[in-house]
């Protein structure tokens, strides 16, 4: 038997044609009854307690991942399941009698009399949640539950039960938020501490470059420093050289030069006036801070080597 009814003998395969079995609990169905292509029942009916033979061979075949097959001819169960109808129909109207009250009816009626069977075996109301014990025939359950101790305290704290439930919701619900939030602000601040260190690791590289500009402004001062050095000393050799060669011209050049702070004479200049003799030195002017002594002599023509005689 697939569903758990009780019947007269507690085993109705007496009453259902074999037939008619299931190919896989070798029982009568009750219910839905499904089959394969080459017309094998099987057991379909409704709830998952207990599941019924498809629903068993059909979450086996998930976990060996293959298709369902039927376990007698071993064709492949159709996605969409064949209902038969007409095996339902006929068991249903085969005649069964009730285990509890011994009445008889047909079969595809006894599951929704046991549920309302006054001969049948049900436990009080506060079992559960207050412990009560008792089982015996609906018919007496009513008187039972009026005076069971356990039923009229479950009545009493039925209400605050259900607002500490309701309470304990909230509190989780609210709690659920909590975590959210603090998980929001724990991302926040792994974020900002990422951003400070980025920002950190900036400020050391613009410190650094600062220091490397710093460094070669240093070096461009020292620089400027030696053409300055240098530029003076080249206008110092051109004032001398003018003097020596008695190039009037170059000195009032360099000396305005260096008075009104105009671009000085470039080296060139220097060779203007090399082969000059008309100047003298008695006449020659000097600009400010250059003496006579500071004039290189002009050197001595060497005489003239005697000609030979023919």
């Amino acid at each position: 038997m697939s569903s758990g009814v009780e019947t007269e003998a507690n085993d109705d395969q007496d009453t259902v044609p074999e037939h008619l079995h299931c190919v896989t609990c070798f029982g009568g169905p009750w219910g839905r009854i499904e089959q394969c292509t080459n017309g094998h029942l099987l057991c379909a009916h409704a709830g998952v307690e207990p599941p019924s033979c498809v629903s068993k061979l059909r979450a086996q075949a998930l976990v060996d991942r293959e298709h369902p097959k039927c376990p007698t001819c071993r064709t492949e169960l159709v996605d969409t399941p064949s209902r038969a109808l007409t095996a339902e129909q006929t068991i249903a109207a085969l005649p069964v009698i009730c285990c509890h009250c011994k009445n008889s009816m047909q079969r595809g009626s006894l599951i929704d009399h046991q549920g309302v069977c006054p001969r049948a075996p049900v436990v009080c109301a506060a079992k559960d949640d207050g412990g009560c014990g008792w089982e015996g025939p609906r018919a007496n359950q009513v008187e039972h539950e009026k005076t069971c101790v356990y039923v009229v305290v479950l009545a009493k704290i039925g209400p605050l039960r259900a607002n500490f439930e309701g309470q304990i919701l909230g509190l989780k619900a609210s709690n659920a938020t909590f975590v959210g939030q603090i998980q929001e602000l724990q991302a926040s601040k792994e974020t900002s501490e990422g951003q400070i260190l980025e920002l950190k690791a900036s400020k050391e590289t613009s410190e650094g470059q600062i220091l490397e500009l710093k460094a070669s402004h240093t070096k461009l001062e020292e620089e400027h420093k030696k053409l300055e050095q240098q530029h003076d000393k080249l206008q110092r050799d051109m004032l001398l050289r003018a003097a020596t060669l008695g190039d009037v011209r170059t000195l009032s050049q360099v000396g305005g030069a260096e008075a009104s702070g105009s671009p000085p004479l470039t080296p060139r200049s220097l060779h203007v006036h090399m082969t000059t003799k008309a100047a003298k030195r008695a006449r020659l002017t000097l600009p400010p801070g250059f003496a006579y002594e500071d004039v290189a002599k002009p050197t001595q023509p060497s005489p003239a080597r005697p000609r030979a005689r023919e």
